[in-house]
Protein backbone atom coordinates (compact mmCIF):
# COMPACT_ATOMS: atom_id res chain seq x y z
CA UNK A 1 0.00 0.00 0.00
CA UNK A 2 1.34 3.82 -0.98
CA UNK A 3 2.37 5.80 1.32
CA UNK A 4 0.48 9.23 1.70
CA UNK A 5 2.53 12.30 1.18
CA UNK A 6 2.13 12.96 4.86
CA UNK A 7 2.99 10.12 6.41
CA UNK A 8 5.83 9.70 3.63
CA UNK A 9 6.90 13.20 5.31
CA UNK A 10 6.98 11.95 8.51
CA UNK A 11 9.53 8.75 7.45
CA UNK A 12 11.78 11.27 6.28
CA UNK A 13 12.04 13.10 9.39
CA UNK A 14 12.12 10.05 11.40
CA UNK A 15 15.03 8.85 8.70
CA UNK A 16 16.58 12.07 9.88
CA UNK A 17 16.23 12.50 13.29
CA UNK A 18 15.99 8.87 15.17
CA UNK A 19 17.16 6.23 12.41
CA UNK A 20 21.03 7.97 13.00
CA UNK A 21 20.89 7.25 16.67
CA UNK A 22 19.62 2.90 16.26
CA UNK A 23 21.68 1.79 12.89
CA UNK A 24 20.93 -1.31 13.21
CA UNK A 25 17.43 -1.56 13.43
CA UNK A 26 15.49 -4.50 11.86
CA UNK A 27 13.74 -4.37 8.52
CA UNK A 28 10.78 -6.88 10.14
CA UNK A 29 9.62 -3.86 12.24
CA UNK A 30 9.24 -1.10 10.29
CA UNK A 31 6.20 -1.58 8.96
CA UNK A 32 3.67 0.84 7.82
CA UNK A 33 1.18 -1.49 8.72
CA UNK A 34 2.27 -1.59 12.58
CA UNK A 35 0.42 0.82 14.69
CA UNK A 36 1.32 2.64 17.65
CA UNK A 37 0.37 1.20 20.42
CA UNK A 38 -1.86 3.68 22.52
CA UNK A 39 -4.14 6.31 20.75
CA UNK A 40 -2.90 9.73 19.20
CA UNK A 41 -2.50 12.29 21.74
CA UNK A 42 -3.41 10.19 24.72
CA UNK A 43 -0.31 9.25 26.27
CA UNK A 44 3.98 10.66 26.61
CA UNK A 45 7.22 9.02 25.82
CA UNK A 46 9.63 11.35 27.03
CA UNK A 47 12.82 10.37 26.01
CA UNK A 48 14.43 6.13 25.47
CA UNK A 49 14.64 4.97 28.98
CA UNK A 50 15.56 1.37 27.45
CA UNK A 51 18.77 0.03 29.60
CA UNK A 52 18.25 2.92 32.27
CA UNK A 53 18.40 1.08 36.16
CA UNK A 54 16.03 -0.05 37.93
CA UNK A 55 16.03 -1.30 41.37
CA UNK A 56 12.97 -3.24 42.66
CA UNK A 57 13.14 -6.78 42.52
CA UNK A 58 10.58 -8.91 44.53
CA UNK A 59 13.62 -10.21 46.43
CA UNK A 60 14.77 -6.33 47.41
CA UNK A 61 16.40 -3.75 45.98
CA UNK A 62 18.85 -4.76 43.49
CA UNK A 63 19.96 -3.17 40.41
CA UNK A 64 18.61 -4.39 36.99
CA UNK A 65 18.27 -2.91 32.84
CA UNK A 66 14.89 -1.55 32.17
CA UNK A 67 13.89 -3.72 29.21
CA UNK A 68 11.58 -1.56 27.52
CA UNK A 69 10.15 2.08 27.30
CA UNK A 70 7.76 3.57 29.39
CA UNK A 71 4.71 5.35 27.89
CA UNK A 72 2.54 7.89 30.30
CA UNK A 73 -1.02 7.62 30.05
CA UNK A 74 -4.20 7.80 32.12
CA UNK A 75 -5.75 4.88 33.63
CA UNK A 76 -8.12 2.83 30.97
CA UNK A 77 -6.24 4.11 28.28
CA UNK A 78 -7.27 1.58 25.43
CA UNK A 79 -3.67 -0.49 24.55
CA UNK A 80 -3.52 -1.70 21.29
CA UNK A 81 -1.76 -4.53 19.34
CA UNK A 82 1.02 -2.92 17.51
CA UNK A 83 0.89 -5.60 14.55
CA UNK A 84 -1.08 -8.71 13.69
CA UNK A 85 0.08 -12.01 15.88
CA UNK A 86 -1.12 -14.58 18.47
CA UNK A 87 -1.45 -14.18 21.79
CA UNK A 88 1.53 -16.02 23.55
CA UNK A 89 0.39 -15.53 27.48
CA UNK A 90 -1.23 -12.84 29.52
CA UNK A 91 -0.76 -13.05 33.59
CA UNK A 92 0.57 -11.51 36.50
CA UNK A 93 4.40 -10.71 36.29
CA UNK A 94 5.72 -9.67 39.93
CA UNK A 95 7.61 -7.25 37.94
CA UNK A 96 5.31 -5.98 35.36
CA UNK A 97 1.71 -6.85 36.99
CA UNK A 98 -1.05 -7.88 34.92
CA UNK A 99 0.60 -8.05 31.46
CA UNK A 100 0.35 -9.74 27.71
CA UNK A 101 3.21 -11.33 25.64
CA UNK A 102 1.72 -11.35 21.82
CA UNK A 103 3.80 -13.13 19.06
CA UNK A 104 3.77 -10.16 16.24
CA UNK A 105 3.40 -12.38 12.77
CA UNK A 106 6.33 -12.87 10.58
CA UNK A 107 8.81 -11.04 12.27
CA UNK A 108 10.65 -13.17 14.66
CA UNK A 109 9.94 -10.67 17.69
CA UNK A 110 7.09 -10.75 20.14
CA UNK A 111 5.78 -7.48 21.97
CA UNK A 112 4.94 -7.13 25.48
CA UNK A 113 2.51 -4.96 27.34
CA UNK A 114 2.88 -4.69 30.96
CA UNK A 115 1.36 -2.89 34.00
CA UNK A 116 -1.97 -3.49 32.59
CA UNK A 117 -5.41 -2.56 34.69
CA UNK A 118 -7.22 -4.96 33.03
CA UNK A 119 -7.66 -7.06 30.31
CA UNK A 120 -9.92 -6.36 26.98
CA UNK A 121 -12.68 -9.38 27.74
CA UNK A 122 -11.95 -10.77 24.20
CA UNK A 123 -8.57 -11.20 24.69
CA UNK A 124 -7.57 -15.10 25.61
CA UNK A 125 -4.24 -17.10 25.09
CA UNK A 126 -3.99 -18.58 21.78
CA UNK A 127 -5.67 -16.02 19.91
CA UNK A 128 -5.13 -14.11 17.11
CA UNK A 129 -5.31 -10.55 17.16
CA UNK A 130 -5.16 -7.72 14.08
CA UNK A 131 -2.66 -4.60 14.40
CA UNK A 132 -4.72 -1.85 16.55
CA UNK A 133 -7.02 -4.69 18.04
CA UNK A 134 -7.38 -3.47 21.88
CA UNK A 135 -5.32 -5.93 24.59
CA UNK A 136 -6.44 -4.05 27.25
CA UNK A 137 -5.79 -0.60 29.49
CA UNK A 138 -3.18 1.05 30.89
CA UNK A 139 -2.67 0.53 34.34
CA UNK A 140 -0.28 0.77 37.45
CA UNK A 141 0.08 -2.91 38.76
CA UNK A 142 3.05 -4.64 39.29
CA UNK A 143 5.91 -4.36 41.89
CA UNK A 144 4.54 -7.01 44.27
CA UNK A 145 2.06 -9.66 44.49
CA UNK A 146 -0.65 -10.54 42.25
CA UNK A 147 -3.11 -7.48 42.65
CA UNK A 148 -0.73 -4.83 43.32
CA UNK A 149 -1.18 -1.59 42.12
CA UNK A 150 -0.92 2.28 42.66
CA UNK A 151 3.24 1.97 43.57
CA UNK A 152 4.03 4.21 40.43
CA UNK A 153 2.09 6.70 38.32
CA UNK A 154 -0.14 4.80 35.10
CA UNK A 155 2.03 3.46 31.99
CA UNK A 156 2.47 1.09 29.59
CA UNK A 157 5.63 -0.45 30.14
CA UNK A 158 6.30 -1.86 26.56
CA UNK A 159 9.36 -4.19 25.35
CA UNK A 160 10.16 -5.85 22.41
CA UNK A 161 11.45 -9.22 23.36
CA UNK A 162 13.68 -11.36 19.88
CA UNK A 163 12.40 -15.06 19.35
CA UNK A 164 14.45 -17.82 17.93
CA UNK A 165 18.34 -18.37 18.45
CA UNK A 166 19.11 -15.11 19.91
CA UNK A 167 16.05 -14.27 22.13
CA UNK A 168 15.98 -11.50 24.04
CA UNK A 169 15.27 -7.90 24.60
CA UNK A 170 15.81 -4.97 21.97
CA UNK A 171 15.40 -1.53 22.36
CA UNK A 172 11.40 -0.34 21.56
CA UNK A 173 12.54 3.18 21.54
CA UNK A 174 13.15 3.81 17.05
CA UNK A 175 10.62 1.19 16.28
CA UNK A 176 7.76 3.29 18.84
CA UNK A 177 8.66 6.64 17.08
CA UNK A 178 8.72 5.27 13.72
CA UNK A 179 4.99 3.76 14.01
CA UNK A 180 4.60 7.02 16.01
CA UNK A 181 5.13 9.06 13.12
CA UNK A 182 2.80 6.82 10.86
CA UNK A 183 0.41 7.24 13.01
CA UNK A 184 0.53 11.20 13.17
CA UNK A 185 1.24 11.43 9.38
CA UNK A 186 -2.46 9.00 9.27
CA UNK A 187 -4.50 10.97 11.79
CA UNK A 188 -4.94 7.32 13.58
CA UNK A 189 -6.40 8.10 17.31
Amino acid sequence: MPLSPAAGQALRRWEATVRPRYPDLDPRLLRPDFCFPLPRGRYRLDRDTFGDPRHWTPSGPRPRPHQGNDLLAARGTPVRSVGPGRVLARGWSPYGGWFILVELAGTGYAAYYSHLDRYAPEVRVGQRVREGQVLGYVGNTGYGPPGTRGKFWPHLHFELRRQGGHPGPVNPYPYLRYWEALAAAEGDD
